[in-house]
């Protein structure tokens, strides 16, 4: 009993050490678990090629944006690659904290939602065989894309979109379907006459999946509309509010040091940045003609060797899984 009394002090100390230590050990256990997720940011990502894609070097030059502003700002990203409509839906389930590319910014604050600030996106245009002829003077008579789109199918022509890829008035009364790809075999089929896609994304699909189609189709001349991209966050907690206001922050942050320029390039979007006082000019006189490159004959550049779209496979340097036809 005395030795007992003896170490039983000396034991309740022991213990009451041991207790504090584990209880700071699950502390700090459970604070670094909890760390990864509360600066991880998951994206629902939708392929655009050539600007996002899981087979793209970095997923595509989007992919390498969001990740370098977020980057700036202390944050990791997870893109998760779902179908347009199928990432709209669970974005607004709350099972991501982001959709990219988002292009339908006007809609998001009246569904909950809110878009970041812009960065560089895409071109649409009508995409048709070429033997398919328009009604004359249509073009020039309707300068909006949109309102061309719906003056079409006034005319009862059958225009194809991406489900979930366009604004929802351009959804509105369309043929939709999964991806791209499947609206270029509804095309060939006759199941549609026009399709809703972006000139880039158009020839590297022509030249890289849909071969034999070269030289068969061609854009509507004049009928362009470059559409800029966003991210759409759930900001309906403070934590997509946080999200949000970090992007932002980033991108301000890369358009200053023009780390924009360099991913474009790097991307082969852009010519790589000019040191010293011709760079403003330099970037000033290609994005002119990237915005002109629009009203040139664009069906010439899905013909022969269709020049656009063999650079951008060579650019991507991948291989074309197959895909099967819509039925």
């Amino acid at each position: 009993m005395h030795i007992f009394r003896t170490v039983r002090p000396w034991a309740a100390v022991s213990l009451g050490w041991v207790r504090v230590i584990w209880t700071a050990f699950g502390a700090l256990a459970a604070s670094a678990q909890g760390a990864e997720p509360a600066r991880t940011v998951t994206l629902a990502a939708s392929e655009r090629v050539p600007y996002l894609g899981e087979a793209l070097p970095s997923g595509g030059y989007v992919a390498d944006l969001v990740t370098e502003a977020f980057r700036l700002q202390g944050y990791a990203v997870r893109f998760q690659f779902y179908p347009a409509a199928r990432g709209s839906v669970i974005l607004q389930r709350g099972e991501v904290d982001g959709l990219v590319p988002g292009t339908d910014a006007g809609t998001a604050p009246a569904q909950g939602l809110q878009a970041s600030d812009p960065f560089p996106g895409d071109t649409l245009g009508l995409l048709k065989k070429t033997a398919t002829v328009l009604p004359a003077g249509l073009t020039s008579a309707t300068a909006d894309l949109h309102g061309l789109v719906q003056t079409l199918r006034q005319r009862g022509l059958r225009i194809g979109v991406v489900r979930g890829g366009v604004g929802a008035a351009a959804t509105a009364a369309a043929d939709t379907a999964t991806d791209d790809l499947q609206n270029l075999d509804k095309l060939e089929r006759d199941r549609v006459q026009l399709l809703l896609i972006d000139k880039y994304t158009a020839a590297d699909l022509i030249t890289g999946r849909r071969p034999h189609l070269i030289g068969k189709l061609d854009f509507v001349p004049g009928a362009f509309q470059p559409r800029p991209f966003h991210i759409v966050f759930n900001t309906r907690t403070p934590q997509g509010q946080q999200h949000l206001a970090a992007f932002n922050a980033g991108l301000r942050q890369l358009r200053e040091a023009d780390g924009l320029g360099r991913i474009l390039a790097r991307h082969g979007l852009e010519p790589a940045p000019v040191s010293g006082p011709g760079r403003e000019a330099a970037h000033h006189r290609h994005r002119e003609q990237r915005r002109h490159a629009g009203h040139a004959p664009a069906g010439q550049r899905l013909r022969g060797h269709a020049p656009e779209g063999q650079a951008a496979l060579a650019r991507h340097g991948r291989k074309h899984a197959a895909h099967p036809p819509a039925q």
